[in-house]
């Protein structure tokens, strides 16, 4: 799909990332990440085993967060490294690919998460941090542009694995089950064009700012009816009324 590889930038190198964080200053708790290399098509030829790690945020974890993901105290305080610690681990993990590779994330709050991390964590990079954040394609948005959800607004991840008839693997808010959902959410909508154009001819049959004439033409042509020229005349002459 030629917007997508418009929107990967001719990137080879693509890492799903996940992260979860604390419930005030979003300070990142746990990352997850899978790393992919790509075709000439933005297809995914090689894929890599995944990487998790805990991190020790600087407030407390917030009970909201411990239920959703269960990620405790405890556990953070047995598991968790310093987030100075995860960056260079992170680094390590993507290799020689780490200067060139695109970060993919479902939303943009992971990009502030890396931020909030390292200004909370002075013996981190605030430089590594940033860049990351800079080099980050959010994918919601993307798919929300031809694929989306109720009253326009971006499908839940969960949804929108159901809608491209994805089973969904693993816990929800595990950061590495979330980012290898959103590697097979990746793929699924380079597979399924057919579900890709249904959804996007939905849309734009509900499109408000076009003219009355062309939106009832898509819409009777979404809904399989048959539309001439007679028929757009008809339209207009109704607009016009």
């Amino acid at each position: 799909m030629k917007q997508l590889l418009k929107a990967l930038r001719g990137r080879r190198c693509l890492v799903f990332l996940d992260v979860e964080a604390t419930q005030i200053h979003h300070e990142i708790i746990e990352i997850g990440a899978v790393k992919a290399l790509l075709d000439e098509q933005g297809q995914i030829k090689k894929q890599f085993k995944g990487f998790k790690t805990y991190v020790k945020p600087k407030e407390k974890i917030g009970t909201f967060v411990s239920n959703l993901t269960g990620i405790t105290e405890s556990l953070i305080e047995k598991k968790g490294i310093r987030f100075a610690k995860a960056q260079e681990m992170l680094k390590r993990y993507v290799g020689t690919d780490y200067p060139t590779c695109l970060f993919v994330t479902y939303g943009p709050q992971d990009a502030q998460m890396f931020i909030n991390s390292a200004e909370a964590n002075l013996d981190s990079s605030i430089i590594m941090a940033r860049d990351l954040a800079h080099r980050i394609f959010d994918f919601e948005s993307f798919l929300n542009r031809f694929v989306p959800g109720k009253d326009g607004n971006p499908l839940s991840q969960g949804k929108a694995l159901n809608l491209f008839e994805v089973e969904e693997i693993g816990q929800a808010h595990d950061a590495l089950t979330d980012a290898t959902n959103l590697l097979r959410l990746y793929q699924a909508f380079l597979k399924r064009e057919d579900i890709v154009l249904r959804e996007y001819l939905q849309m734009l049959s509900h499109y408000h700012k076009g003219p009355n004439p062309l939106r009832k033409t898509l819409e009777a042509i979404v809904n399989g009816e048959t539309v001439d020229l007679a028929r757009l005349k008809q339209f207009a002459k109704e607009d016009l009324a």
